[in-house]
């Protein structure tokens, strides 16, 4: 996960473009995404769990859009992959959610790598 080996880990061009002046908001803003992530995955695998496909394909939007706009591009691929799981109730969902997790630790550590060479 994701399913292309050429997706890249994070978008370096955009992270230093949000950045701008304002690196350490940025840098904020992944830690921030960080400290919630495993929270909201949780969540989400509780939701599949309980076959609450609806709710848990919300979730994995939410957390698709927010790492997307972070640059943390082959995360949100990974979530869009959970989140059309989820939208067509593939019960295989629950053995997939474990793998996003070594996935985002990747791209949240490399992102605030680009991010603090900026500062």
């Amino acid at each position: 996960m994701p399913s292309d080996p050429a997706t890249e880990l994070v978008d370096a061009a955009l992270l230093v473009k949000t950045a701008g002046p304002a690196p350490r908001a940025v840098l904020g803003l992944l830690e921030s995404f960080a400290a919630s992530f495993a929270t909201d995955l949780s969540k989400a695998e509780q939701q599949a769990a309980a076959a609450s496909y609806a709710e848990a394909a919300d979730q994995f939007h939410r957390l698709k859009g927010a790492a997307g706009s972070l640059g943390l591009c082959a995360l949100a691929t990974g979530l869009a992959e959970l989140e059309h799981a989820s939208a067509h109730e593939d019960r295989r969902l629950a053995e997939q959610i474990p793998q996003l997790i070594p996935l985002a630790e990747r791209s949240i550590d490399r992102a605030c790598a680009v991010v603090r060479a900026l500062i």
